[in-house]
């Protein structure tokens, strides 16, 4: 299952960009979904860990740079690429084994905005 260990989502992304988060589908019955996005201005690669919040059940990521995006979970040797648009997001459900393809551009716009606070990390090189 995603999200326990051995099964983190990992993003790797090349050049400059932004990796957006959305987290919907509240647990509490609020309906408040939030979208953030980290930026990097790295001309290489970054590496970032997407993380979750108990707060709600579905995540969906999406690229937004110059270069491609892939993913991974855990340690595996599949990379898969990363949606480039809200209406053909990668999304991670809590209790799924895979990463899938939705459209959330509706959820997307009428998220609260949380750009620079969202539960995605770049991770360090030396890690």
């Amino acid at each position: 299952m995603l999200f326990k260990p051995g099964q983190e989502l990992v993003v790797i992304t090349q050049g400059p960009g932004h990796l957006c988060l959305l987290s919907y589908g509240s647990k509490d019955g609020s309906g408040i979904n939030i979208v953030g996005a980290m930026n990097t201005n790295a001309p290489g690669i970054t590496r970032w860990l997407i993380s979750f919040s108990h707060r709600y059940d579905k995540f969906a990521f999406i690229w937004d740079g110059q270069s491609e995006g892939v993913y991974q979970i855990g340690n595996g040797l599949e990379r898969r690429h990363v949606g480039r648009k809200w209406t053909a997001a990668s999304t991670a459900h809590k209790g799924a084994s895979h990463v899938g393809i939705e459209d959330v551009a509706d959820i997307a716009k009428h998220a609260i905005n949380r750009d620079g606070a969202t539960t995605a990390y770049a991770i360090p090189n030396n890690i």
